[in-house]
């Protein structure tokens, strides 16, 4: 009976946690077909539907990967793996991410993942 209302109590907990970026939001962007040249940019905004910009998110309820000793989340954006089935998910359902240039203006990028230092934090719902 402990077990099972420890199971519960630690599955409660684990529920109501949240991710919640604690620097820059960052996309990783590759160039290039067979070799890829990547690089980590800041992530400014995020067009959306409407074609209005949001300010990027910096709380999760789930990230992809998490590493404990580098406090940093990681959030895939793409499928990949399932060739033109991929293209054809990332073409409807990628976010635009845009970062700043120089001249104050807007670029967008074409983000395989997401990055930040990020903490555990106990989540608001």
């Amino acid at each position: 009976m402990k077990l099972l209302v420890w199971s519960l109590l630690f599955v409660s907990c684990e529920a109501l946690s949240a991710y919640k970026a604690t620097g820059p939001i960052q996309g990783n962007v590759c160039k290039g077909f067979i070799i890829e040249a990547c690089e980590l940019l800041d992530i400014a905004a995020v067009k959306g539907s409407d074609g209005k910009l949001y300010t990027v998110k910096k709380v999760y309820d789930a990230v992809d990967d998490y590493n404990e000793g580098l406090k940093r989340c990681w959030i895939r954006t793409k499928s990949k793996g399932a060739g033109w089935l991929s293209l054809g998910v990332n073409t409807i359902s990628q976010p635009i991410f845009l970062s700043k240039n120089e001249k104050g203006g807007y670029k967008e990028l074409d983000v395989e993942y997401l990055t930040f230092t990020c903490e555990i934090t106990k989540s608001a719902s």
